[in-house]
């Protein structure tokens, strides 16, 4: 686990990362779980978030939307939008860092502009389409 002190608390810590990793010790009946602890603002718990949420296998694309909706805005709201040696825009960044392109990123992110019940179809579209996505016989016009 990866978790950091709560501001303005003594003792108190959120996790970071490994929040699965932690339900499945709960229930396993584990009262205690290793953890590092690392002093990170919100900005960069929400980034260190995405990128752990990032790297799972199976992630439906509104949740990797969500996810670069909350990294594009920790990074704005840090001030890392561009970096000085690359000066690159905060969408490039995360578009290198995903294997992406910055238009992907940009159209990952719109979709969360939508609203929760065309997200929901789209959802929906998604799961009923992904047993022929992961198939060897399904081919994209």
């Amino acid at each position: 686990l990866i978790v950091r002190p709560l501001e303005n608390t003594e003792n108190e810590y959120e996790i970071v990362s490994g929040h699965r990793r932690f339900h499945a010790a709960q229930k396993a009946g584990l009262e205690k779980v290793p953890a590092f602890v690392y002093a990170l603002d919100r900005d960069a718990a929400a980034i260190a978030l995405v990128d752990s949420n990032l790297h799972r296998e199976h992630i439906l694309p509104s949740e990797k939307a969500f996810a670069y909706r909350m990294k594009y805005e920790a990074m704005r709201h840090q001030g890392t939008s561009s970096q000085v040696e690359t000066k690159l825009r905060t969408d490039e960044t995360i578009a290198e860092e995903n294997n992406e392109s910055r238009a992907q990123v940009q159209r990952y992110i719109h979709l969360t502009n939508l609203i929760p019940e065309i997200l929901l179809q789209f959802h929906l579209v998604f799961m009923l389409m992904l047993p022929f996505i992961h198939s060897q016989e399904f081919q994209l016009p």
